[in-house]
């Protein structure tokens, strides 16, 4: 894969714009080849909103950096922690010293409108005063019935260090996983493989929202309906360094 145009989503953008000039690359905010993602796991996700499917070069922007040198493991994109790492990865894609990982990625659908996610997609109580009640079902088959807590989060394994993992107290490196948010009878989590069917979740008294990583827009359930969790067929593609 040769790249010549990239796109740049961080907080320090003229900075990384400049260090890509330099390599000779155009920086250019549509139809990139490639997108620099320089900043915290907020900074990846809102990338991967901006531009999906588009493969990202992912940085930490780390004042502390522990390894200084580039030992990509493909798990994730923490291992480029510092601008020193930054302009190495940058040398490697422009070199083509790189290869494309894929990582999954979650639709969750309501009502006719659909959100896609790289961490979680989940189901939150609206007011944090009242509980949402719901159901779970897998595959046609019934999971859980009558859930009564502040809802339910399907997680990738990208993400699954993070709210999954703040919620549940367990994380999991393959395939997808399940968990309920604050029940008020403890079930779960649950995991499952790449091939997952489709999770339904059948609410019975809300209001609650549906939310997917940190994505601004979210989707309104009123009081109850069906929601649909799902793995995406669309990937995350990451740069990872040979």
């Amino acid at each position: 894969m040769r790249v010549s145009h990239v796109a740049v989503a961080s907080a320090k953008a003229a900075q990384v714009s400049r260090l890509l000039k330099r390599h000779g690359f155009s920086v250019v905010s549509s139809k990139p080849q490639a997108v620099v993602a320089f900043g915290g796991d907020g900074t990846i996700l809102d990338a991967e909103r901006r531009y999906p499917g588009v493969p990202k070069l992912a940085a930490r922007n780390s004042q502390h950096c522990h390894l200084c040198q580039i030992r990509y493991s493909g798990k994730h994109a923490e291992e480029l922690v510092c601008w020193s790492c930054l302009q190495e990865g940058i040398d490697a894609m422009k070199t083509g010293n790189f290869e494309i990982l894929e990582r999954d990625t979650l639709e969750v659908s309501f009502a006719g409108r659909s959100l896609h996610g790289l961490n979680e997609v989940q189901l939150h109580n609206a007011d944090p005063r009242r509980a949402v009640r719901f159901s779970i079902s897998v595959g046609g088959r019934t999971l859980a019935e009558e859930i009564i807590g502040d809802g339910a989060i399907l997680a990738t394994a990208f993400g699954a260090g993070g709210y999954f993992h703040s919620v549940s107290r367990q994380s999991f490196s393959e395939g997808l996983g399940l968990a309920l948010n604050n029940p008020v009878k403890p079930a779960g989590p649950w995991f499952f493989e790449r091939s997952l069917p489709e999770v339904f979740i059948r609410g019975s008294r809300g209001p609650a929202w549906i939310l997917v990583d940190n994505n601004p827009r979210k989707l309104i359930v009123p009081n109850g309906g069906n929601i649909r969790f799902r793995r995406s067929k669309l990937s995350a593609r990451f740069v990872a360094l040979r």
